[in-house]
């Protein structure tokens, strides 16, 4: 008479080890591949600004512009007074 043993037979197969690590390896890369997903989603949210309209610059003053009088003037060639 065979006795009974405390412990349940462990003799798996190599099919089943395999099957084990595949499901495995499958499970984390799923994860992984969603985690990068998720991520890229929430950065892209992040970084987008919301619509905002140009900024207005306003025309410069022509008054301001001439703070020199003509007399004072000289011009881009470098001469002073009149054109000969």
């Amino acid at each position: 008479m065979e006795l009974a043993s405390a412990y349940p037979n462990s003799a798996i197969s190599g099919v089943m080890m395999a099957v084990i690590a595949l499901v495995a390896a499958g499970t984390l890369a799923a994860w992984l591949i969603l985690v990068f997903l998720a991520d890229r989603q929430g950065s892209a949210k992040e970084t987008r600004q919301p619509d905002m309209p140009a900024p207005v610059v306003a025309a410069p003053d022509p008054a301001a512009e001439d703070e020199h009088s003509e007399a004072g003037h000289v011009p881009a060639d470098g001469r002073h007074g009149a054109a000969a």
